[in-house]
């Protein structure tokens, strides 16, 4: 039998802490990948939010954004999401790329975190960011799919693992989008509509009231926004237009004319015969023959003037329409006396 002498064993020991030493580094460093020595046996608090396998309906689809990430500077950039029905894979949201430097840097690899930048504020608190927002992580790239609105600027964070102290941000903001719209129709500073109620786009088909001509109306549009963190940029229209079945019944199907408003504050208009002519053009020919246009049956139920009001912007755009019809006691030649003639009859 061989003996073992005190040499062998002295080598066993040596041999088995190299390799105990060697297999705890490996599992330390994640396969020789992450050289931060503090994080080998302490758990991250910065949990990276991980992409679900099954997707969501209405996920919000995003333009691919590229952001390069250097150094300890910090890149600002906001998501461009726009509305979808359908679920989208996080490949299609939009990447955040990080490049480290210098280019011959020994140890290049990176750990992206996302968090809320505010994490304290009234909206963020009790919130998860993974409910709004999914990241999912390849090599040096980070992808964002949007799931729902958000009311907090979110924060994704990437550093370097060689080196914590060397990070760059990237800032997540959310846009407002429209979810209401008001007209506002105003005569002598009252809101005019059937109930006294301001006029929305709930129309069910009859003029949703009656204007004076000759009379002056103070026209606007106030918008409402639902969640977000930055307000969106947006332009108003007001349009005024001989209503549909005006065109079709008077017009060959062919609008006549229009009377537009662009302005986001509210705007007087004076419903005068220039104003007639402007909307309603050669359909228009005289006060008297308009007069008979408008008060036909058909056109008195549904209304000779259609207003449709919109705002448009980046990330939302709504639309309505409302139908009016006309004070005829307003628009035709006003009864000046009656006479009878002759004035006295004998039988």
């Amino acid at each position: 039998m061989t003996k073992i002498t005190r040499k062998t064993i002295a080598i066993i020991v040596v041999l088995t802490f190299v390799l105990a030493a060697f297999i705890t580094i490996a599992w330390g460093s994640e396969g020789f990948t992450n050289w931060k020595v503090s994080t080998w046996f302490s758990s991250n608090t910065k949990k990276t939010e991980k992409k679900k396998d099954t997707e969501e309906d209405d996920k919000l689809k995003v333009n691919d954004l590229i952001a390069e990430v250097e150094n300890s500077e910090t890149v600002s950039l906001k998501v461009v999401p726009y509305a979808s029905t359908n679920a989208i894979a996080a490949a299609d949201g939009i990447k955040i790329t990080a490049t480290v430097t210098p280019e011959d840097a020994s140890i290049k690899t990176v750990n992206f975190f996302i968090d809320w930048t505010n994490p304290e504020s009234s909206w963020a608190t009790g919130k998860s960011v993974g409910d709004y927002v999914d990241m999912s992580v390849a090599g040096m790239t980070a992808t964002l799919v949007g799931k729902q609105a958000f009311g907090e600027q979110i924060t994704v964070t990437c550093e370097s693992t060689f080196d914590d102290s060397k990070m760059a941000t990237c800032t997540v903001d959310y846009a407002q989008r429209l979810n209401q719209l008001l007209l506002r129709f105003m005569h002598e500073g009252e809101n005019i509509s059937k109930g006294g109620q301001n006029i929305t786009n709930t129309v069910t088909g009859k003029a949703d009231t009656l204007i004076n001509v000759g009379s002056e109306y103070r026209l606007g549009i106030s918008p409402y926004y639902g969640t977000g963190t930055v307000s969106d940029e947006v332009t108003y229209k007001i349009e005024i237009t001989a209503s549909d079945l005006f065109v079709s019944t008077y017009c060959g199907g062919k609008v006549p004319g229009s009377y537009t408003l662009t302005s986001s504050d509210p705007t007087d208009v004076m419903i005068n015969e220039s104003f007639l002519k402007q909307v309603y053009g050669t359909a228009y020919v005289s006060k008297s023959t308009f007069y008979q246009k408008c008060s036909s049956g058909s056109i008195i139920g549904s209304g000779a003037m259609k207003v449709t009001y919109s705002v448009t912007g980046k990330y939302s755009t709504l639309t309505g329409t409302i139908n009016l019809g006309f004070n005829l006691t307003t628009l035709g030649t006003a009864v000046g006396g009656v006479e009878l003639a002759p004035g006295n009859v004998v039988m």
